[in-house]
């Protein structure tokens, strides 16, 4: 018999988010298990969604409404915590610099600029802050972070002698030296730590411009190119591990800000489940429903989904998987989840699958069915 149930979904990423996934699966499991206790899960990778988990988790963050850029140098209004007890600013690159604030006929890595994450750190240092949490995920940019860097006082220059003024992905590919003498002071007062679930390192085949470059409107000529400008960045930036884990988060930014503001790069889903006891809450737990836009082999390499099926297999709980796709190299019995259901209920056009009401109400359906199934079985 089904008593408790811990719902834990993270956002079909360009469609529904993860609060809403939440809800559609509880209010599905309720009407089919009535007597069952449900408990929701924030589940937060470090992407977009991230610092509007943190608000519903932290009852004393206040959201700071300030003026940035967008990727393309947009003016905009962004937004970001403050917990002002503890001096701690939490920062999601998301909310200046996503990908989905570009159309896509202009997503260019060559030319986007990651200079408005610079800025909300700025903001961040003036409300003295020491403590910076950054989300990293949902970028728009692949530039190393050199437009955080020339956001924050960092110089870049050609080969000429030339001042490099747009901190892009052009930048990555021209730049010769960097002068980071006029680099914020106040930094050297902030500890800062990035939280992301991408293990992949700056440069290579998994790395921020050959694995996600593609996604992000980049050719394989911009690509090669910026890849090309990586290894020069590299050798220009203060030393740090090429093969850093997490290096390649958010177009680079990962790397950037281990190497240059020596910060510290953590998992984002365990830092949301750890924040809300998850592993705790889960020693009495029938049954753990868990997913995302896409289960695959990578799923249990650190994405969010993953580590809390992880977590349930080690604690004896039953795992079911929702998805809008099932990825082919997905083996389930090598897999911590003990079935997997994809949502999408026919031939679809990829446009048609993730809008927001048919996601929806696939979920929906599905969870539905699965929840007859499972008081079918309580019945017997």
């Amino acid at each position: 018999m089904i008593g408790k149930i811990a719902v834990a979904m993270d956002s079909f990423k360009g469609s529904i988010s993860g609060k809403t996934a939440n809800d559609i699966v509880e209010e599905a499991l309720k009407k089919a298990l009535p007597q069952a206790w449900i408990r929701k899960f924030h589940l937060a990778d470090g992407g977009e969604g991230s610092l509007d988990a943190l608000k519903d988790l932290l009852s004393d963050l206040k959201m700071i409404n300030t003026p940035s850029q967008d990727p393309a140098g947009r003016g905009i209004n962004s937004r970001f915590g403050y917990l002002e007890s503890k001096r701690h600013a939490l920062i999601e690159i998301a909310s200046t610099n996503a990908l989905t604030m570009i159309e896509p006929e202009k997503r260019n890595p060559l030319a986007l600029s990651s200079r408005g994450v610079g800025l909300l750190i700025g903001r961040s240092l003036d409300l003295g802050a020491e403590k910076i949490s950054v989300f990293l995920g949902g970028s728009a940019t692949v530039d190393v972070g050199c437009g955080m860097l020339a956001a924050l006082g960092a110089r870049f220059y050609d080969d000429e002698g030339n001042l490099l003024a747009e901190g892009n992905g052009q930048t990555v590919c021209r730049a010769a030296k960097i002068d980071f003498s006029d680099l914020d002071r106040r930094l050297e007062n902030a500890s800062i730590r990035c939280y992301c679930d991408v293990a992949s390192p700056l440069t290579g085949p998994s790395g921020a411009a050959l694995a996600f470059g593609p996604q992000k409107g980049g050719t394989p000529e911009m690509l090669d190119k910026i890849e090309d400008g990586m290894m020069r960045i590299m050798k220009l930036y203060p030393p740090c591990d090429p093969a850093l884990p997490g290096g390649g988060a958010a177009g680079g930014l990962g790397y950037a800000l281990a190497s240059v503001l020596c910060a510290e790069i953590r998992s984002g889903s365990r830092y949301f489940l750890d924040l809300q006891q998850f592993p705790s809450c889960l020693d009495d737990c029938d049954l753990l429903v868990t997913g995302e836009g896409r289960i695959d082999s990578q799923t249990a390499m650190g994405k969010g989904p993953g580590l809390a099926a992880a977590m349930a297999r080690e604690k004896g709980v039953a795992v079911i998987g929702l998805c809008g796709a099932c990825g082919e190299d997905l083996r389930l019995e090598e897999s911590p989840f003990d079935a997997v259901f994809p949502i999408i209920d026919g031939p679809r056009t990829l446009t048609e699958a993730m809008s927001i009401p048919a996601s929806s109400a696939n979920l929906r359906r599905t969870v539905s069915a699965i929840a007859a199934l499972l008081a079918l079985g309580a019945r017997k």
